[in-house]
């Protein structure tokens, strides 16, 4: 009789210690999780910051460019953005949707017809756009150049928009960084569970 009982209470302390066992994997999975969870929004958020003070960084040069008159400098600051290994290109587009600049030198002077230029030179407004940032995709930012007071000696008061500018940032390095980020975190967390 007293094995009998001896033998119930050593199943209750594996089926306790089972229960422990699954609430601590659990808990910690869940935990994990979330916490990957919030630093990937963080990484991609941070990254997005990026490439919209790349734009405007672009801007700001084509204004003061644009007031000295010289194409060359505007094409050697586009050339110089997109050379960057984080960009996969960086355009300038004039008013009338003619690329202006450009990394891809060849593509100087041809009309191109882009959903996002047409929209950001429509609205005025800064359009953004991501296409597979999980899977090497590119995330795009394209900022409307507004006629300024300063710009009406040389366009006239007439039109608001000017023309755009285009970045497009390879996501493949920010992949790598969560995938390494993700990994990290597993690791940690079976490490601590043992």
């Amino acid at each position: 009789m007293v094995s009998l009982l001896g033998q119930g209470g050593m199943k209750l302390q594996y089926r306790i210690i089972l229960l422990l066992f699954a609430i601590l994997l659990v808990g910690g999975l869940l935990a994990a999780v979330v916490s990957f969870h919030y630093q990937r929004q963080s990484a991609i958020t941070e990254f997005k910051k990026s490439a919209l003070t790349l734009s405007e960084m672009l801007c700001d040069r084509l204004d003061h460019n644009m007031i000295l008159g010289d194409q060359s400098y505007i094409q050697d600051a586009v050339t110089k953005i997109a050379g960057d290994s984080l960009v996969r290109n960086a355009v300038v587009f004039g008013g009338n949707r003619t690329v202006y600049a450009s990394g891809e030198r060849s593509d100087v002077g041809q009309a191109v017809n882009d959903s996002l230029v047409n929209q950001a030179m429509a609205s005025g407004q800064t359009v953004t756009e991501t296409k597979g940032i999980y899977e090497g995709g590119d995330f795009s930012v394209v900022m409307p150049l507004l006629n300024k007071p300063e710009c009406h000696t040389c366009h006239g008061a007439e039109t608001t928009v000017l023309g755009a500018t285009k970045i497009s940032l390879d996501t493949s390095t920010l992949n790598a960084a969560i995938r390494k980020q993700g990994l990290t975190m597993v690791l940690i967390s079976l490490l601590t569970l043992a």
